[in-house]
């Protein structure tokens, strides 16, 4: 029969333990990678998680396929999303659109990924204000908030589903966030469903 010193003993029994937290930390990562590529799934199909298509015909509905081009990190994408934007605050003609279409612009401007979503900053932030001063929406909107973005300066969006899908990290730091408060609008066809 082998004995083994205890410092042997000591030794096999860390590496098992050591193996067993391998295995169940790469059992959780896999889960969690798993659940990554269904929200982005959802967030590639245009469909909210209730199954309501959004469409780019209202300024909301454009804002929101923005920020989800953005949680694919997709950056034409995005400045083709930011130009349809621009083209439904136009048509708005009211002061508060106006005032958003700066932000847009200058999103519209950005050269990369990195500077869009500095850009998305001010204009969410800009189109909080607008919904939170009366802008009408077709349903309930949720504003998010990721505490790491801007290093950890924190930043919010408008999304129409309690499901975090963040737009400042995308597919690196997809559920990074929690819903900070809900908008819940009336039905209309004036200011942002124009």
């Amino acid at each position: 029969m082998w004995v083994f010193p205890k410092y042997v003993t000591r030794l096999i029994a860390r590496g098992i333990i050591a193996f067993l937290m391998a295995v169940v930390f790469f059992a959780c990562a896999g889960e969690s990678e798993a659940k990554q590529e269904q929200h982005a799934e959802i967030a590639a199909s245009g469909v909210d998680v209730q199954g309501a298509a959004i469409n780019d015909d209202t300024v909301i509905g454009a804002y929101l396929l923005l920020k989800d081009a953005l949680v694919k990190s997709d950056a034409e994408e995005s400045k083709r999303r930011a130009t349809t934007l621009a083209e439904r605050l136009a048509a708005a003609e009211n002061a508060a659109a106006s005032e958003l279409q700066a932000s847009v612009q200058a999103f519209v401007a950005s050269k990369n990924l990195k500077e869009q979503r500095q850009h998305f900053f001010t204009l969410s932030n800009a189109m909080i204000a607008f919904v939170e001063a009366g802008g009408k929406a077709p349903g309930a909107l949720y504003v998010q908030h990721c505490p790491m973005a801007f290093d950890f300066t924190g930043a919010d969006w408008i999304s129409n589903t309690r499901e975090i899908r963040n737009p400042y990290f995308g597919d690196e730091m997809l559920t990074c966030g929690f819903v900070k408060s809900e908008l819940a609008m009336a039905k209309s066809t004036d200011s942002l469903s124009q």
